[in-house]
């Protein structure tokens, strides 16, 4: 989202890696590099193709592009955006923007590990970073999308006590949040394509309305889909593919979802109760190369 990045309080060129949607930079040391094409293509270069029926594009009728109204209102939003105390009172000279990391181990991974590559490291290093603005890890290893559906758990009890409280930050003063997620051995506890992907669905709209709980003021939300699994040999694998591929089309219905005011993600208040925060791509996970 280019023009959120002139707004004076969240004048933050490298969170507008997430804002525009970039991908981040991807770690696994356990890659199998044989693997190197699916046969398939990522969602934002299908075209005007399908996979299995399911139309391609990141947004419905294969756009890649965010529906205008959309973004719109996500810009107004990271244009409001301001610093806060703890107890989440505007406090522009000594207040703080949390922008918190959430997910499995992929996450903490892309997130906050990994030398000169995470994107902590990144954006800490970018001299155009809003001084107000604190970056938080709250990924947590062999936690999938299974265990973060309940709230309150230990799950979110760990990002605000490490995670949060390791960047010195409360849950108040969270505003922007980038997920990742995926159901462990999808092939088994969630079935073939599309039933896995639809369960998915339902645990990341789930997990949406609880990190709205947990952080009342979140308002911005980046999605991100699984990256390229690099195996598809061992069906017990943690995420292999093609399984690692179809999660994409979990995000782009929850995204969705959103846009057609359905399965309770509202974020505007002039349309009711006000359960999720504004939802948009973060992150594209690739499926070949």
């Amino acid at each position: 989202m280019e023009q959120s990045a002139r707004g004076p309080l969240f004048r933050i060129r490298v969170v507008g890696l997430i804002l525009l949607a970039v991908r981040l930079a991807s770690l696994n040391v356990s890659a199998d590099c044989s693997l190197t094409n699916l046969g398939v293509a990522p969602l934002n270069e299908m075209a005007f193709a399908a996979y299995a029926s399911n139309k391609g594009g990141l947004y419905p009728n294969y756009a890649n592009t965010r529906p205008p109204a959309h973004e719109a209102m996500g810009v107004a939003i990271a244009n409001s955006i301001q610093p806060l105390d703890t107890n989440g009172t505007p406090n522009p000279s000594t207040g703080k923007i949390g922008l918190l990391s959430i997910g499995m181990s992929n996450v903490t991974l892309e997130w906050a590990v990994g030398g000169s590559n995470h994107f902590r490291f990144q954006a800490t290093n970018d001299p155009s970073l809003n001084p107000r603005v604190v970056i938080a890890d709250g990924g947590i290893s062999g936690k999938d999308a299974v265990l973060w559906t309940n709230y309150p758990s230990s799950n979110w009890w760990f990002v605000v006590t490490n995670g949060l409280g390791s960047a010195g930050i409360t849950t108040n003063q969270v505003q922007a949040i980038w997920m990742k997620q995926a159901i462990r051995i999808p092939g088994t506890n969630g079935g073939p394509f599309p039933a896995h992907a639809q369960l998915l669905r339902t645990m990341t709209g789930q997990i949406v309305r609880n990190a709205k709980q947990a952080f009342p003021n979140l308002r911005l939300m980046y999605l991100a889909s699984r990256t390229r699994a690099y195996t598809n040999a061992d069906p017990f694998a943690p995420n292999p593919e093609p399984f690692a591929f179809e999660s994409g089309f979990s995000v782009r219905w929850v995204i969705e979802d959103q846009l057609k005011m359905t399965n309770n993600l509202n974020f505007n208040p002039t349309n009711g109760p006000v359960v999720a925060p504004w939802l948009s791509w973060g992150q594209i996970g690739r499926a070949h190369v």
